[in-house]
């Protein structure tokens, strides 16, 4: 199997088409199940508000199943990712710098609340960033911006979790960066053994050093991480793939059949198989 596409860049350096105003708007129609968008991380904020159907969004090492009218936020320097279990999703997708909009103000880094439920106001303005963006009246650049001034405020108001300074927000920035090597290395490598100390001596530090840097970061150990990725790949190859469990089992590194599906019902309330019946 050729595994070229599992070597997965996971820091996305964005590039902004206008400078003066970083901010990005995208629609996601999507028709058929499986990723949509692989792991990756940035420095902006970027928010997905599900129109129609749903889907699964993936914030660090939470996981969660947004449908119409919900929100997600992923906030800046968190890897994430998303995918669909079913077809025929709609989903607005907004990103911008919040260090743009937030300059001149006290309010430095902001944490959201990752998942959103409906929330009428939330969803009007949406709906009137993206038809501005979509009509293109004279105009409608200023408009975009006073709606996502709106936003950005409606959410510190309501919906602010934390808040950071610029340093504890560039410490953040620079640990991700670091474990951005270990991370490629798990997506390149997660089918043969790794152990922490592997892991450690990439960046040059001591087992006890990484794991703790690793768990500040990721919320999760570093084998628990390793084995959290191969059951994502497992479950990709049994939606998408004619392998046999017992061989999706083996190529994604588990050599004991029974723990895998253990790990696997464990993680998605149902055994390999009847997730290979589902699809």
């Amino acid at each position: 199997m050729d595994t070229r596409s599992d070597m997965l860049a996971l820091y996305e350096h964005k590039i902004m088409p206008d400078q003066d105003f970083p901010v990005q708007l995208l629609r996601n129609h999507v028709t058929k199940k499986g990723y949509y968008f692989t792991p990756h991380w940035h420095e902006y904020i970027e928010m997905h508000y599900v129109r129609s159907g749903s889907t699964v969004i993936h914030c660090g090492q939470e996981r969660f199943t947004p449908s119409a009218g919900e929100l997600v936020v992923v906030n800046s320097n968190e890897l994430h990712s998303g995918a669909l279990e079913s077809a025929f999703t709609d989903v607005y997708v907004l990103i911008f710098d919040y260090s743009f909009f937030a300059k001149n103000s006290l309010e430095d880094y902001v944490i959201f609340r990752h998942l959103i439920p409906r929330d009428e106001i939330i969803g009007q303005l949406f709906e009137d960033i993206f038809r501005e963006d979509g009509w293109r009246e004279p105009g409608y650049m200023m408009a975009i911006k006073g709606r996502l001034y709106e936003l950005i405020v409606y959410l510190l108001r309501h919906y602010a979790t934390r808040r950071l300074t610029s340093k504890e927000n560039a410490r953040r920035n620079r640990d991700l960066m670091r474990l951005n090597t270990v991370l490629k290395y798990i997506e390149k490598n997660f089918s043969q053994p790794i152990t922490p100390n592997d892991l450690a001596s990439l960046i040059n530090l001591s087992e006890y050093r990484f794991c703790h840097l690793f768990k500040e970061v990721m919320n999760q150990s570093p084998a628990a991480y390793v084995n959290e990725i191969r059951l994502k790949r497992a479950r990709r190859l049994l939606a998408e793939s004619d392998m046999s469990v017992a061989e999706v089992a083996a190529y994604v590194g588990f050599n004991d059949y029974n723990n895998f599906g253990r790990q696997f019902r464990r993680l998605y309330g149902c055994s390999p198989s009847e997730l290979r019946k589902k699809n």
